[in-house]
């Protein structure tokens, strides 16, 4: 796993865990620790992909931009 995708995974839980824990004190509503789970994990995998996307987005370009020079 990428450092990156470990400080993605301790930001987004501690964010879910803080955004439960003010949504029980300030709102009288809590979700079960499996429902917070369902959050974070959807979360993750959305950044993944997103950066996996971005990556590959990037190395496409780069080859079109090196194929380019070849060809001028």
């Amino acid at each position: 796993m990428h450092t990156r995708h470990v400080w993605s995974v301790v930001n987004v839980a501690v964010y879910h865990i803080w955004k439960q824990r003010n949504n029980a004190l300030h709102n009288q509503v809590s979700l079960t620790a499996t429902e917070v789970f369902r959050f974070i994990d959807r979360d993750i995998k959305r950044i993944i992909t997103a950066r996996e996307d971005e990556e590959a987005l990037l190395s496409s370009y780069v080859t079109m931009v090196v194929l380019s020079k070849h060809i001028l």
